[in-house]
């Protein structure tokens, strides 16, 4: 499988896709313990909320993108 980014031979996709939403929900379950009054899980929040950021751009990045480079699937391998 020919991918934009991997690590040998390894594409990087499937171990970084779960990431995003882990974050996500992991920043919504400190966003409820920080209104139930306790004050680190609002700034914990924030910092899970740039991690699950960060990580979506990067598991966007390293889709897997046609062999031709135009961004399009060749004609050959459309359904």
């Amino acid at each position: 499988m020919r991918t934009t980014a991997s690590v040998g031979r390894h594409p990087v996709h499937m171990m970084v896709v779960h990431f995003p939403m882990a974050f996500l929900m992991g920043s919504a379950a400190f966003d409820v313990a920080a209104a139930v009054g306790l004050a680190v899980p609002a700034v914990v929040a924030g910092y899970l909320l740039v991690a699950s950021l960060a990580t979506g751009i990067l598991q966007e990045w390293s889709l897997e993108r046609p062999s031709d480079g135009t961004g399009t699937v060749p004609q050959s391998e459309q359904p």
